[in-house]
C-alpha cells in the first residue's frame, strides 16, 4: 500500500483540484501490466506518450495518475508534475528519507531476484521490497515509493546495464547494507568485459563500507582484483574449512542440507527440493545476512518451508496435461547452466522437450559465438529428448550440442519463438523453457 498523502510534501507536484485517490497499491507505466488500484505514471518516450493512454489506464482500474498536465475527460485524480520522471524520483527520495529502517541493496549479474526473494522470506518482509524484477531507473523509484515504516527493513534490487548508471541509483536508494551475488557475461555490448562490470558493481559495496555498514560478497567475486582489495572488510561465505563463514552442502537419499558455520557457531538447514545449486548459493548469502541481522535459525528454518521459485524462474506448472519448467524471464551463461542442471536433476527421464533461446549478440558482444556454443554443450540431452533452438545464434547452439552429443537427433533451429508452438502442442511430456525475455517464451505455456 502506498502513502500518497505526502506526495505534495515531496515537492514533486500537486493533486489537481486537491482531489486524492482512495487507495494506491503500486505505480506502473504500462497499461498492459497495470492492476486495479494502481497509479499510472504517464511517461513520454520516442515511440509514445503515456498521456495518450490515461483513459485506457482508468478502464483497467487505475486509481490515479501522475501526469505533466491536466488530461481532460478522465475523472481519476491526477498528480501534476513539471516532469513525471523527475517527479517520481522526488517522491521516491522523499519516502526513502523518511524511512527509518535498514535498506539492503542487492546487485550482481545474476541471482539478484532469487536472493531478494529469499531474504524477504527470511526477514519476513512483505511490502518493502522490489516487485518482481523492477530494479532499474524506473523500478527502483516504484519500489521506494511504497516503503512504509510498518516494516523495519527494505530490500532493493539494483540492476544496471551500462557504465555510470549505478551512482544515480545509489543516491536514490541510500542502501545501509548490501549483498553482491556474482559477475557474469551479460550486457557486454555496453560493458565490454567482466572486469568493467565488476568495477561498476563494486560501487555498491564501497557505498556501504564508506557508511560502516554490512557488505556480503559471493566468494566467486574474489577472482576480481577490485573485490579482493575490499574482501577483508566484508562478509564472504567460503567453502574451505577455516573460513570465518564456512558452508558446505551435504547430499543424502533424504535430500540436501546446508551446513553453515559462522564464528564457530554451526547451523543446519534443509534445502527445498526445487532449489537449484545456484539458488542455494544465493540462499547462503541471504541466510548469512539474516543471521548477522539477528534473525534466529529456527525462524529461518520455519520460513524456508514456504519457499517457492519466483515466477518464470524455475517455476513448475501443469497446463493442459503438460508439465512446464519455465525459467524464461532472463538469461546469462551461468544462470543457463545452473537451470539446465536443475531441470535434469528434477526430471531425469527422457521424453523431454527443450525450448532454448540463444544468446543475442547485443548481450554478449565478441563472446557471443563462444557462449552460444558452450550453451549447446551444456544441454543435458538424453534418449528421446527434442530440442528447439530459437534466435540469431541458434546454429551455434546446435554446433555445441552436437559436439557434446554427436549422435543427437530431433534438433530444430527456428528464427522466432512462435514456431515452437506446434512442438509444445504436440508434446505430452515435460517442457523446458529458457531464454531471454525478448523471446517471450512464457507465451508458449498453454
Amino acid at each position: 500500500m502506498i502513502d500518497f498523502t505526502n506526495w505534495a510534501s515531496s515537492g514533486a507536484g500537486y493533486w489537481l483540484h486537491g482531489k486524492l485517490p482512495t487507495i494506491v497499491e503500486m505505480i506502473c507505466n504500462d497499461t498492459r501490466k497495470l492492476k486495479k488500484n494502481s497509479c499510472f505514471i504517464a511517461i513520454k518516450t520516442e515511440r509514445a506518450d503515456g498521456h495518450d493512454f490515461l483513459a485506457q489506464a482508468k478502464q483497467r482500474g487505475a486509481s490515479c495518475a501522475i501526469v505533466d498536465h491536466e488530461i481532460g475527460g478522465v475523472t481519476i485524480p491526477q498528480f501534476i508534475c513539471k516532469d513525471t520522471l523527475l517527479g517520481l524520483n522526488k517522491i521516491a527520495s522523499f519516502v526513502r528519507k523518511n524511512f527509518h529502517g535498514k535498506v539492503i541493496g542487492i546487485t550482481g549479474s545474476m541471482g539478484k531476484t532469487s536472493t531478494k526473494d529469499i531474504l524477504a522470506l527470511l526477514l519476513n518482509v512483505q511490502n518493502n521490497k522490489t516487485f518482481l524484477t523492477e530494479n532499474g531507473h524506473l523500478g527502483i523509484p516504484f519500489t521506494l515509493a511504497k516503503f512504509t515504516n510498518d516494516e523495519p527493513v527494505g530490500i532493493v534490487e539494483i540492476g544496471i546495464d551500462e557504465v555510470g548508471t549505478i551512482e544515480n541509483l545509489l543516491e536514490i536508494v541510500h542502501p545501509t547494507d548490501c549483498i553482491i551475488t556474482g559477475i557474469s557475461r551479460i550486457h557486454l555490448g555496453n560493458f565490454g568485459d567482466e572486469n568493467t562490470i565488476a568495477s561498476e558493481k563494486i560501487k555498491l559495496a564501497e557505498y556501504a563500507l564508506n557508511n560502516y555498514c554490512k557488505c556480503i560478497l559471493a566468494k566467486e567475486l574474489i577472482q576480481f582484483e577490485c573485490f579482493r582489495k575490499i574482501a577483508e572488510f566484508c562478509l564472504v561465505p567460503g567453502d574451505k574449512p577455516g573460513a570465518k563463514i564456512y558452508f558446505n552442502i551435504k547430499h543424502s537419499p533424504n535430500g540436501r542440507r546446508l551446513n553453515l558455520q559462522i564464528d564457530n557457531q554451526k547451523h543446519c538447514f534443509s534445502i527445498p527440493h526445487l532449489m537449484s545449486d545456484g539458488t542455494v548459493r544465493n540462499f547462503v548469502l541471504a541466510t548469512t545476512y539474516a543471521l548477522f541481522n539477528g534473525e534466529t535459525a529456527s525462524n529461518i528454518t520455519e520460513r524456508l518451508r514456504r519457499w517457492q521459485p519466483s515466477p518464470l524462474r524455475g517455476a513448475i506448472s501443469q497446463v493442459n496435461g503438460r508439465t512446464f519448467f519455465a525459467d524464461c524471464y532472463n538469461a546469462n551463461s551461468v544462470a543457463f547452466s545452473d537451470s539446465l542442471q536443475n531441470f535434469d536433476r528434477l526430471f531425469p527421464n527422457g521424453n523431454r522437450l527443450f525450448i532454448i533461446g540463444s544468446f543475442a549478440d547485443r548481450e554478449l558482444g565478441k563472446y557471443s559465438i563462444e557462449e552460444n556454443v558452450k550453451l549447446g554443450q551444456n544441454i543435458p540431452l538424453r534418449s528421446g529428448d527434442v530440442v528447439v533452438i530459437i534466435g540469431e545464434r541458434a546454429k551455434e547452439v546446435k554446433i555445441g550440442l552436437l559436439k557434446a552429443s554427436p549422435n543427437a537427433k530431433n534438433i530444430h533451429c527456428l528464427d522466432k519463438s512462435e514456431g515452437a508452438r506446434e512442438f509444445v502442442q504436440s508434446h505430452r511430456g515435460v517442457i523446458y523453457l529458457k531464454g531471454h525475455g525478448i523471446y517471450h517464451l512464457d507465451k508458449l505455456i498453454d
